[in-house]
């Protein structure tokens, strides 16, 4: 079975078309770099690439992560929230796990552009966080059968205690 290829009929479509590969191109970088598990300060380095900004990304308690400025001055502008600083909050779930803090070099990124690589960078910081939020779990779960007296034998207690 073939298959008809798309072709540009007009002007408007061809002039859409070099934009959309950039489009792809610069999300790509971004994926590209969670695939590989680059870590978040690379994903963050991207990120700056693709929307051709100064980027900060901060946990949930505002913790710096990850930079990706051109010198100390951007990096304080950008924190500092001055000279077109913008915000995105980083969902998962409905759970919020921090900003993504960028100043635009020259145009505003695409708002789907944006959109994604803020996707990318939030599961990354949740990605990030998940050990974290495990051993808590797992000191929590602890002490729950500790004080509802769940294990009572001195030699699991300490063995437990010593994994945490």
């Amino acid at each position: 079975m073939s298959r008809a290829r798309p072709h540009a009929t007009g002007p408007t479509e061809a002039a859409a078309e070099p934009r959309s590969r950039s489009f792809l191109e610069a999300l790509d970088e971004v994926s590209e770099a969670v695939e590989a598990g680059a870590g978040l300060p690379a994903v963050t380095r991207a990120a700056g690439r693709a929307l051709d900004a100064s980027v900060i990304v901060l946990d949930s308690s505002s913790s710096v992560l990850a930079v990706a400025c051109s010198s100390p001055e951007d990096e304080r502008r950008v924190m500092a929230g001055e000279g077109g600083t913008e915000i995105v909050h980083l969902l998962v779930a409905d759970t919020s796990v921090g900003q993504l803090r960028y100043r635009s070099r020259g145009e505003r990124p695409p708002s789907a552009l944006l959109r994604l690589v803020g996707n990318l960078i939030a599961l990354e910081v949740d990605r990030a966080k998940a050990p974290e939020r495990a051993s808590e779990a797992a000191v929590g779960d602890f002490l729950e059968d500790l004080f509802a007296r769940r294990i009572t034998d001195r030699e699991n207690i300490a063995a437990r205690a010593a994994e945490l």
